[in-house]
């Protein structure tokens, strides 16, 4: 039948147009023949939408169509077409080169229902944001990358990288994540997609199609060719990197146009005026209002009105001591035009950094006593720090630099993430291999990957940092419960928990942990002092018995079982800290039911005070600290760890980011908890961040870390 339906489409066609040629960019113009393109595009649903369109497209003047591949027909594998979907697109191809319309394929869609959300779904995630972060959806993407770039039209018998008709790749359509603001996550992805296409094809352009306004890190992106922004939205990014912008109209409508007389802005200047303050001036070429984005934590924002050829005065107030601030000037016209300076940078003067000061390295095992730790017999209290990134990555330079700022702060503790499992086995060639340790079925060991957990203990134990190792994980990111419960066909996450068969399949898990013996070092991990505790999991949860019993029962199975095998180190279970209301808690992950076991030795929650969902004032986040402090040790009889916590670089409220941390930080140690890592540690050149991270180049946040490890490590009060 649809073989039918395109003859009838192709009937109905007028006579062909001069013939399609490729798309290219000349500053911020598409240029093709060399002549300059005024595009006027349609957004069509799928491929039946897409011979509609073209059959009346010469009438009105519509010479592209953005096809999103997640409208094709779908393959088993969530957001990757078919081969009878690619043989659709292989037709509407094939149909718009005779109409001479230009196709734009989109190749993922992150609308709700599009082919990223079901990926992630597929996953067993809830959001489409997975197919930014999750190793397996990366795969997957690549994989649709592959047959894009490789493909040849089964209609025309052309190569799709030799096709004309294709105006350029777009990697994703309706891409935005409030959560990633400065688009590290964003950027990096298209980044490496985009990289990955031009090797296989490097004709054609490749962009993105983002739904908010560009943040910096993704506007950075040197391998996109263009960006598709909302009309609405103002195309800053597009005109700060010189490049062509499609513009996204609310009707569905995508379209250029490249005869505007431009809007330019002259050289800017910014200079200090006073500790905490500074100036901007810049010129518009046309009557414009000029606005100032810049940022340290966050995006703040200044707009003045600026008569043609007139200097435009900003002023930026309470700039923070030793913050390095990104600017970004724009300038917009009553008529809609745009034009954007590059991204400035101002570094503020502030302190400078603290000494190095390691920790005392005892050699002993620390171990919980009486509701405190101890390392051989002294009262241990510790600052430190999480990173999930080390067992993973191929940077030396980077994983040096995370570890040594570390030590040279005075840490003594980091929580390195150390589950990843995937649910098919391990192929050759596929992005990130070494992030799973199991992979395939619960026997499934990736020895490589183990052996870079050992190199991770070893380098620790030469800087006299100990590590919290946490085995697996209720969340999806790496694999975690879900991928234990999908290799026996359980759909069903918490069956982790109860299930006879995935008990025994992650004691197995225990058993390798607590008997490995490291090939760096020759020591065992059950007799290695640098292992400060084995943790069960990240932040388990049992949604399905809101009395916590159920968690409760399987974590003094599982802690009892570690321990039969590994007597010497302390074992806890991860917890976030959720507290039951008459008895119960959505989680089933209760603060005290859970934690109660005699084979948990001390506690953990993680605070994330003004997430969306939760937002305390600054006198509720120091009660609920001082109140977890107070539980764990008098009803728990425990040590207890804030072994995360942080504050989004986002956060724009009363107080700033680094004034709620320190806050923090100093209200938990002295009510008297034992051991805090912040969320998280990375190094000066990551870009994959969630918005929380600290790097070694914050020097005001390293003092304060530093500081706070000095007075614990010599058992100073605060």
């Amino acid at each position: 039948m649809r073989s039918w339906g395109l003859i009838v489409c192709l009937a109905a066609l007028p006579a062909a147009l001069p013939a399609l040629d490729f798309v290219g960019v000349d500053g911020t113009a598409f240029v093709a023949g060399g002549r300059r393109l005024a595009l006027r595009g349609e957004d069509v649903a799928n491929a039946a939408d897409a011979f509609q369109h073209l059959a009346g497209a010469r009438d009105k003047g519509v010479n592209l169509l953005q096809i999103r591949v997640d409208g094709l027909a779908q393959s088993s594998a969530p957001g990757i077409p078919s081969e009878a979907g690619w043989r659709q697109l292989d037709q509407v191809l094939a149909t718009a080169a005779k109409a001479g319309v230009y196709i734009l394929p989109s190749l993922s869609s992150f609308r709700s229902g599009g082919g990223a959300a079901r990926l992630s779904k597929g996953l067993g995630g809830t959001s489409s944001g997975l197919y930014l972060a999750d190793g397996r959806a990366r795969q997957w993407y690549l994989f649709l990358l592959a047959q894009a770039g490789n493909r040849r039209n089964t209609v025309t018998g052309v190569a799709y990288k030799d096709d004309p008709a294709i105006f350029g790749w777009c990697l994703g359509a309706d891409l935005g994540d409030p959560d990633d603001p400065l688009g590290e996550r964003a950027g990096n992805w298209a980044r490496r997609s985009a990289a990955v296409i031009k090797q296989a094809d490097p004709r054609h352009l490749v962009g993105v199609h983002f739904v908010l306004e560009v943040p910096p890190a993704l506007g950075k992106a040197a391998a996109l060719d263009f960006l598709a922004l909302p009309e609405n939205a103002g195309p800053a990014a597009g005109a700060e990197l010189a490049r062509p912008l499609l513009l996204v109209g609310g009707d569905g409508s995508w379209y250029c146009r490249p005869d505007a007389k431009p809007l330019r802005l002259g050289p800017p200047s910014v200079k200090l005026t006073g500790p905490h303050d500074a100036r901007v001036a810049v010129r518009a070429s046309e009557d414009a209002v000029i606005t100032v984005d810049y940022g340290n934590e966050g995006w703040l924002k200044d707009s003045v009105a600026a008569p043609q050829g007139k200097t435009a005065i900003l002023d930026l107030k309470g700039l923070r001591d030793g913050g390095r601030y990104l600017l970004r000037l724009r300038a917009r016209t009553g008529d809609g035009r745009v034009a954007a300076s590059s991204i400035l940078r101002l570094d503020v003067p502030g302190e400078a950094r603290l000494p190095a000061a390691p920790a005392p390295w005892s050699g002993s095992i620390v171990t919980a006593e009486e509701g405190q730790f101890r390392d051989a017999g002294k009262p241990f209290r510790y600052v430190g720090a999480n990173n999930y990134y080390l067992r993973i990555t191929d940077d030396d330079a980077a994983f040096a630099q995370v570890l040594d700022s570390a030590r040279d702060m005075g840490m003594r503790v980091l929580r390195c993430q150390a589950n990843g499992e995937l649910v098919e086995p391990v192929k050759p060639d596929i992005f990130e291999p070494q992030r799973w340790m199991v992979a395939g079925s619960p026997q499934g060991w990736q020895e490589a990957s183990w052996k870079r957990y050992d190199r991770v203990l070893a380098e620790c134990q030469k800087r006299g940092l100990r590590v919290i190792i946490y085995i697996t994980d209720n969340w999806e990111y790496f694999g975690g419960m879900k991928t234990w419960a999908k290799w026996r066909g359980i759909d069903d996450k918490n069956a982790f928990f109860t299930n006879s068969t995935l008990k025994d399949d992650y004691k197995g898990l225990i058993r390798r942990w607590a008997t490995r013996v490291n090939t760096v070092t020759g020591v065992k991990y059950a007799d290695d002092p640098t292992i400060f505790a084995w943790e069960l999991a990240n932040e388990p949860r049992d949604e399905s018995d809101k009395s916590s019993r159920t968690l409760a029962s399987w974590v003094d199975e599982m802690a009892g079982f570690f321990k039969s095998l590994d007597p010497k180190h302390m074992v806890a279970c991860g917890l976030e800290g959720m507290h039951a209301l008459n008895g119960e808690h959505y989680s089933g992950a209760d603060f005290v039911e859970v934690q109660k076991s005699k084979n948990v030795d001390f506690a953990t929650f993680h605070f994330y005070p003004i997430k969306d969902f939760r937002r305390f004032s600054l006198k509720a986040a120091k009660g609920a600290l001082r109140d977890y402090v107070a539980t764990a040790h008098a009803q728990l009889g425990k040590p207890v760890v804030m072994e995360e916590f942080g504050i989004e670089k986002k956060y724009d409220g009363d107080l700033n980011r680094f004034e709620w941390t320190q806050s923090l930080a100093e209200t938990f140690l002295r009510a008297g908890g034992d051991g805090l890592n912040y969320w998280m540690l990375v190094d000066d050149h990551y870009l994959g961040g969630d918005g929380f991270e600290i790097q070694p180049q914050d020097v005001g946040y390293c003092n304060l870390f530093s500081r706070l490890a000095t007075a614990m490590n010599n058992g100073r009060k605060l």
